[in-house]
């Protein structure tokens, strides 16, 4: 209730004081207005119909109507006479004869107040109203018309202002206080809803943060139990974020001595600022790459990456394997004919293995009846407690099978074989183990370890009853083998990975803002991303039954179909066509194409983002500027009409004065005044609100000039050469007034009876300075008068703008006067390059 009552008691100062402003600001302008009356015209007048042919009658008349024309806002402007009787009458008002609300010579004001009448009795200048008579309801300003000499009230000076238009700005004034007290009220209430909701949203805050922490340590435990080497990189620094302990292990060292380095120092040979990723835009998903460990060595790998988001920053989620020894593998393939039958047959029996045992069986089992060996098995290696483990046999005896079972990798002589990574190979079994060579009857062996990224994972164990001395191309096959089969092993697993990427990328595509469509290359929907389904309102199923075209509105259909085109034919990249929602709804989209592949088969990949709002927020802006731009283009307009009554008021000081060295001055005043409204009402029509064409502009500063001092009939020729130079109103006002100085002391003084007599302005700029020259071909300027040493005011005042404008000014007097002018410019912005084309500039 408080806010209420002090937002009434402010909200009637504010129209108390803007009705007092108001009043104030019509007396004045009545009282400028009325000394452009003549009393001695007032006093010819009978306040009769027969006035209408009287001389004074129409100059007051034409005077009337000139002060209506120039002041909008004001209705009415008249002049008002007392008879003997009392009676009010008019003897002139603003409205022409055509109008309805014109009132003749004579006209009784039977309506008029006691205000009215207080004016003729008092003569006191005031302000009446809001009043209602015959014509409307109005505010009056009053002043009293006298007689120069006697002092005596001859008639009454009136002006009216709509009350409408009235009550409408004191309105206005008081808006902001009442908008000012609802918005204290409603912040009250707002504030207090707030506080109720506080506690609650709190809650919900510790609450939300306790599952954030839980699923973050779940995210850390898995992501330390994977197999697979990951490292996630922040995409605008390019530092290691995070590195789990395969890729610690790939690196050579720990995850402390990788986080927080330059991912080029590790994860690929790139030089700084050339990120593969973000810098050059490639996509890597399985791609083949090269990695930097600890020790500078570089590593093939198996690379995919993937951009993911964390807290609000964009990663860098890479999944990698070391292909290093396969690559080491197919070039040995490749020089060794045999080696290579044997290899592509058991690469062949292996790729038919479903599983990592079925896998292990097959290798077994082709190694066995390539060498002719009888029994075999193969040894996975343990990291975490440093064993390995028998996890596939054949025709292994079963106590030997228990002795053999498990073995300490740190233990001679497996130390050898799976530290060392050294094959054990002998045709002499006995020397390494008498005894059981005695109790199995084994004479041959070869114990190959299996390698990945450098490492044994485990061994390939083949044993002969019979003493067998392998070859050096069966022992090269073996190694081919060994570590044909780790890498198998390792591949095997990180298809495992790749699986599970898989599935994060699908949900990552089903996790974007975006609308991802997958088109083949007739425009048939082949997939698309679960934000389609929810924004457009189609099922999967759906969608997939139809065409991309249908998805479009129907009366743009073309349109469409022309942009997909164009994305075969590489033609185009985007298509601005809106989508249609299954319930009709139209969406705005701003969506991007590009050719890839999907699923082994080319497909033209869209994504659509929803710009909707952002339109909408467009148009609100726009509205906005060309708000904001009619408001300026006013300001201009009425600063134009501002400077034009200075200008009406000087010409009815001019009328009132006879000495002629006082009128030449008033009139150089009117001049000065006529070329700073000039470059106002140049912003005002141009589009630009800052810059104006130099060139127009003085060219209609000199065309008045010269009309002025009916130059033209002299015969003086006025010479412009300015082309397309623009500047601001900070330079355009100065330039206009020393342009004013110049022309209008060549117009009086520099041409006497002489012919070919011409008045040129020319002006030049480059990227340092604007030079302006104003030069007649007169008589010349006498070498004793110099803009120092000068007492006209004209001359001053050119040496007091050049030091304005921090410029420099030379005069020649060898052919008649030029003044040239060296302003340097200022560090601005150029004027828009579609205003330049627009107003344009030339010589006349």
């Amino acid at each position: 209730m408080l806010i209420l009552v002090a937002g009434a008691i402010m909200t009637i100062w504010s129209t108390q004081q803007q009705d007092s402003s108001l009043r104030t600001d019509l007396l004045i302008k009545t009282r400028l207005a009325e000394l452009g009356t003549s009393a001695g015209q007032v006093t010819a007048l009978t306040g009769s119909p027969g006035d209408l042919t009287s001389p004074d009658y129409k100059a007051l008349k034409t005077q009337l109507e000139r002060i209506r024309n120039d002041t909008p806002q004001v209705r009415f402007a008249y002049l008002m006479g007392q008879r003997a009787d009392g009676t009010i009458f008019f003897y002139a008002d603003s409205e022409p004869p055509s109008s309805a609300d014109y009132s003749p010579p004579g006209q009784n004001y039977t309506e008029a107040s006691a205000a009215v009448r207080q004016e003729f009795a008092t003569g006191q200048e005031l302000t009446e109203g809001p009043e209602s008579d015959r014509w409307g309801t109005w505010v009056t300003a009053l002043v009293p018309v006298r007689d120069p000499d006697t002092g005596n009230l001859v008639a009454v000076f009136g002006m009216d202002v709509n009350a409408a238009d009235w009550n409408m700005s004191i309105f206005r004034a008081a808006l902001p206080m009442i908008i000012a007290t609802l918005l204290i009220l409603l912040l009250v209430l707002v504030s207090a809803s707030f506080q109720k909701l506080s506690e609650e949203k709190m809650r919900r805050i510790a609450e939300s943060e306790e599952r954030i922490r839980e699923k973050e340590a779940f995210h850390q435990v898995l992501l330390d139990n994977l197999s697979s080497a990951i490292v996630i990189v922040d995409a605008k620094t390019h530092t290691i974020d995070v590195v789990n302990p395969a890729a610690a292990a790939l690196f050579g060292t720990s995850p402390d001595q990788i986080t927080g380095k330059k991912c080029h120092l590790f994860l690929c040979p790139a030089d700084e600022s050339a990120c593969p990723v973000t810098d050059l835009h490639k996509e890597f998903d399985n791609t083949e790459g090269v990695l930097l460990n600890a020790s500078g060595t570089k590593i093939p790998i198996l690379q995919s990456v993937t951009k993911i988001h964390i807290d609000g920053r964009e990663k860098l989620l890479e999944n990698f394997i070391d292909i290093t020894r396969r690559k080491d593998t197919e070039a040995a393939l490749q020089r060794k004919t045999k080696a290579l039958t044997i290899l592509n047959d058991i690469i062949s029996t292996a790729n038919k293995a479903d599983d990592l045992p079925d896998l292990l069986n097959s290798i077994l089992n082709e190694s066995l009846r390539i060498l002719d060996f009888d029994a075999g098995g193969i040894y996975l290696v343990d990291p975490g407690t440093r064993t390995a483990h028998v996890v596939h046999s054949k025709n292994l005896p079963a106590e030997f099978l228990a002795e053999i079972r498990t073995i300490d990798i740190d233990r001679k002589p497996y130390d050898s074989l799976f530290i060392q990574n050294t094959p054990i190979i002998t045709e002499h079994y006995e020397q390494i183990n008498p005894a059981r060579s005695k109790k199995y009857g084994f004479h041959s062996m070869a114990s190959i370890p299996l390698l990945s990224n450098g490492m044994a994972i485990g061994a390939l164990n083949v044993m002969s009853t019979r003493r067998y001395e392998l070859s050096e191309e069966e022992k090269q096959t073996l190694f081919s083998v060994s570590r044909e089969l780790g890498s198998t092993i390792k591949r095997m697993a990180a298809e495992e990975e790749v699986k599970k990427s898989s599935k994060n990328l699908v949900t990552l595509f089903n996790s974007i803002d975006e609308m991802v469509f997958v088109l083949d290359m007739e425009g048939r929907i082949l997939n698309v991303n679960k934000t389609v389904e929810r924004r457009l309102g189609y099922t999967d199923s759906e969608l997939r039954a139809i065409n991309i075209l249908e998805l479009h509105v129907p009366d743009r259909r073309d349109e469409a179909s022309m942009n997909v085109q164009g994305m075969i034919e590489c033609a185009t990249a985007s298509c601005p066509v809106p989508l249609l929602a299954k319930n009709k709804e139209i969406i705005e989209v701003e969506t991007k194409m590009t050719r890839g592949w999907w699923n082994g088969r080319e497909v033209i990949i869209g994504v659509a983002r929803d710009v909707t709002e952002r339109n909408r927020q467009e148009a609100v802006i726009t509205a906005s500027l060309l708000e904001k731009e009619t408001l300026l283009r006013e300001i201009h307009h009425r600063v134009k009409n501002n400077l034009q009554i200075i200008t009406s008021i000087l010409n009815l000081q001019i009328r009132k004065i006879e000495d002629p060295t006082t009128i030449d001055a008033l009139r150089d005043s009117q001049s000065r005044v006529r070329s700073m409204a000039l470059v106002h009402e140049h912003l005002y029509r141009g589009r630009d609100f800052s810059h104006i064409d130099l060139g127009n502009y003085i060219r209609s500063l000199g065309t008045g000039l010269f009309q002025s001092y009916k130059a033209a009939n002299q015969s003086i020729r006025f010479d412009l050469n300015i082309r397309n130079i623009y500047v601001d109103i900070n330079t355009s006002i100065p330039l206009g007034l020393i342009s004013n100085e110049l022309i209008t002391n060549s117009l009086k003084y520099a041409f006497t009876d002489k012919k070919d007599s011409k008045i040129s302005i020319f002006a030049s700029e480059n990227p340092q300075a604007l030079t302006f020259v104003v030069a007649d071909n007169g008589v010349g300027m006498p070498d004793t008068i110099t803009l120092e040493n000068q007492a006209s005011l004209g001359l001053r005042l050119v040496s007091m703008l050049t030091s304005q404008l921090k410029g420099t000014v030379t005069i020649d007097r060898s052919e008649g006067t030029k003044f040239v002018f060296t302003i340097p410019k200022p560090a601005e912005e150029k004027p828009r390059e579609d205003t330049r084309k627009r107003e344009g500039s030339g010589r006349s």
